[in-house]
């Protein structure tokens, strides 16, 4: 290793451990101030002008000898005070401040003063009272010749001093207004200056007595501006402690205090008040001795404005020829509105309303496929603004005349088909289509130009509310029709047995009630134009549970929601295709939560199908706890889909921490549904879904080491 050369290392320690060697120079402070504050103080202010000092100097010079280090104060200090008991009077002191680091000092600036002498005491004090006024007169005889001012002392009836206020260098007099009370009041006076207060002057007493307070005369009120009157007044004497005036919307009243003045002042602006309105003002006073008022009142009137732009204009179709303005503006007196149209916003407006007192305006008799635009504006008996932007809107569509919905033909168990017929003229309309299963929300709405759409996506067996609205659109102007609304239900999809041959039951046997096979309130049955007694298929969920399908299970002639209750209360053994069911078996949750679905939305038309209620409540409840399972099980999950919020039944083998979460497709976590010790055995937990998204999620189960999940959805 090469080593350092000496005088290479002594370099390196000096700008190690003394940076301040490697600095440049500081620059000299500038704008020094010598200011004496006592008979032994001097203040020394500057300005830094160096942004790389380590400190200030300070050096003094004593009348005319030689400057003297007396003070180092850190860097970025602009102030010092030199403090000192040897400090004189009638003695020049000058001061020089220097900045310094590593490098050097800075130039030196320089300033001197000289502490005064004290002032001397006032002399020849003398206080009286006024008279009627609560005021008392102080005089004195100024005996210095060097005073800055004078500072007045007051004690009332012995209590303990306070000062009252400075009055300037060669002032002989002051007005003591401030008498709340009778009693003695007694003063004294002192000059100050730089070296501080003089002696004080001999104390000068006065026995006041106040007297009633007088009320003001000449009072007029007039106008400023829209917001603001001046209120003014004439004191023939001042023995008030407090002046009160009052406002009120005319001269009858009721008034109400606006303003307190506690000083002796002739007159106040009222403001914030409303245009084109008269106000009255009247005037009361009082002292400790009583009060007085109020007086006549003095009114004036504001005056108009120039009214604002109304605001938050819209155009609103409200019926099948009208439509309806709005607008937002503050209430003012004398103000009216005025409206007028035209067919686009760059077209020839023409007036067709005026005087408006109201802020709505109901257009009526339009043609329903006409698109209308409006401005509006503000007129007062003086002014009135200009017109605001237009807006623009077309009358209320018709609702759609007929809608109807069902299965879709090539997937009626998660499609829905909705048609509908338009309730009057088309030209540009369009429509929003929207479903909500029964008991949820409504989900986004869909546009559709035509007159039908397909909705996919949904689950089987769920019975929906359908929504369909006209909606009239051109150049950003919109109107919307009032709502249609049809009930819709996917069909149920069934596996029938191994129809393929293939020895097992699975997707490939696959098939889903349609309207020809036992589907919908109105399909009839019949073959021959006689209704027929009933018809039955075996079927099976694909879990090992066949059902038997009896189509008119009521025996109506047609298959309605009764005859699917049939099937779910079927749902068990049977003794072969075409033959009756035994007696009604559920041994999967899978189908317990197909018909807890299907029993919410029935309502029972007849005995017969409310004892099929009843038998089907039963069956529901009837099946006993599960042993504890020898794995973590999730169970169920119902309903699924859901909109709301869905039960979660989770069995447990022995006492252990879970974890039970929800994932969107993205893989992020979205709600945690437990998360704590759990004892072996069934839990119940729910799963709150309210402020999520429609869409599939993972719900993640930990329980120990072992994780177990289910797919759900979300439906809005």
């Amino acid at each position: 290793m090469m080593g350092f050369a000496p005088n290479r290392l002594l370099v390196l320690l000096a700008v190690l451990l003394l940076p301040g060697l490697a600095f440049a120079q500081p620059a000299a402070p500038s704008g020094v101030v010598v200011r004496p504050v006592a008979a032994n103080a001097i203040d020394v202010t500057w300005s830094d002008n160096s942004n790389n000092e380590q400190r200030f100097v300070i050096f003094r010079r004593d009348g005319s000898g030689a400057f003297r280090l007396i003070a180092r104060v850190d860097r970025n200090l602009t102030r010092f005070e030199d403090r000192n008991s040897g400090l004189q009077t009638q003695t020049e002191y000058c001061y020089q401040v220097s900045a310094e680091n590593g490098s050097g000092e800075s130039a030196r600036a320089e300033a001197c003063a000289t502490i005064p002498n004290l002032p001397n005491s006032p002399s020849s004090t003398n206080a009286a009272q006024l008279s009627p006024n609560s005021t008392v007169e102080l005089r004195w005889n100024d005996t210095s010749d060097n005073e800055t001012g004078f500072r007045v002392f007051r004690s009332v009836d012995g209590a303990s001093e306070t000062e009252l206020g400075d009055r300037p260098a060669g002032s002989e007099r002051f007005l003591d207004s401030d008498i709340r009370a009778d009693g003695e009041y007694c003063y004294t006076v002192a000059s100050f200056n730089a070296a501080g207060l003089s002696g004080r002057s001999g104390e000068s007493c006065a026995d006041v007595e106040i007297t009633p307070p007088a009320l003001p005369t000449g009072i007029q009120a007039a106008s400023v501006s829209g917001e603001e009157i001046e209120v003014s007044w004439s004191l023939p004497t001042f023995n008030y402690a407090t002046l009160t005036v009052e406002r009120s919307e005319g001269s009858e009243g009721p008034y109400e205090a606006v303003s307190a003045v506690e000083e002796r002042l002739l007159s106040v602006i009222d403001g914030g008040l409303q245009p084109d309105t008269e106000y009255c003002y009247r005037i009361s006073v009082e002292n400790p001795k009583g009060s007085a008022g109020p007086t006549d009142p003095a009114c004036a009137r504001t005056a108009f404005v120039e009214p604002d732009l109304p605001a938050d204009v819209a155009a609103t179709g409200s019926g099948p020829q009208q439509i309806t303005v709005t607008w937002d503006a503050p209430e003012l007196r004398q103000h009216t509105y005025t409206i007028e149209r035209a067919l686009s916003p760059n077209g020839a407006f023409n007036q067709i309303a005026n005087g408006i007192e109201a802020r709505e305006f109901e257009d009526t008799n339009l043609d329903r496929r006409t698109r209308y635009c409006y401005r509006v504006r503000t007129v007062n008996p003086q002014f009135e603004s200009g017109f605001t932007e237009p807006v623009c809107g077309f009358p209320q569509p018709a609702a759609v005349a007929t809608l109807d919905a069902g299965p879709n033909g090539r997937d009626p168990a998660n499609a829905l088909d909705i048609s509908w017929t338009p309730g009057g003229p088309t030209d540009n309309l369009s429509y929003l289509v929207s479903v909500r299963p029964q008991g949820g929300e409504f989900g986004r709405p869909q546009a559709v130009s035509g007159t039908s759409t397909t909705i996919s996506g949904l689950p089987d067996g769920v019975r929906y509310d359908v929504r369909v609205q006209s909606v009239r659109s051109l150049e950003e102007a919109v109107a919307i029709s009032e709502e249609t609304d049809v009930v819709a239900q996917t069909h149920i999809r069934l596996w029938p047995g191994d129809t393929n041959g293939d020895g097992r039951v699975d997707a490939a046997d696959a098939t889903q009630l349609t309207s020809d096979l036992c589907f919908g309130a109105t399909t009839s049955l019949s073959t021959d134009g006689s209704n027929v007694a009933w018809q039955a298929s075996v079927f099976d969920f694909g879990d090992d549970d066949p059902v038997a399908v009896r189509c008119d299970a009521d025996r109506n002639g047609s298959v309605d929601v009764f005859d699917f209750l049939a099937v779910a209360a079927n749902a068990g053994r049977t003794t072969g295709t075409n033959q009756p069911a035994i007696a009604a078996q559920i041994t999967s949750e899978a189908h317990r939560e197909r018909v807890r679905r299907l029993l919410d939305g029935f309502t029972p038309r007849s005995p017969a199908q409310e004892a099929l209620k009843e038998e089907l409540r039963l069956l529901v409840g009837s099946s006993e706890t599960p042993e504890v399972p020898g794995v973590p099980t999730l169970d169920t999950v119902y309903p699924n889909p859901f909109a709301q919020e869905a039960t979660v039944r989770l069995g447990l083998p022995e006492e252990t921490h879970v974890r039970v979460e929800l994932y969107n497709t993205l893989g992020q976590r979205v709600a945690q549904v437990a998360n704590d010790m759990r004892t072996a055995g069934w839990h119940t937990l729910k799963l709150d879904a309210a402020t999520l998204p429609s869409g599939p999620y993972l719900l993640v189960v930990q329980a120990g080491p072992s994780v177990v999940t289910k797919r759900v959805t979300v439906i809005r």
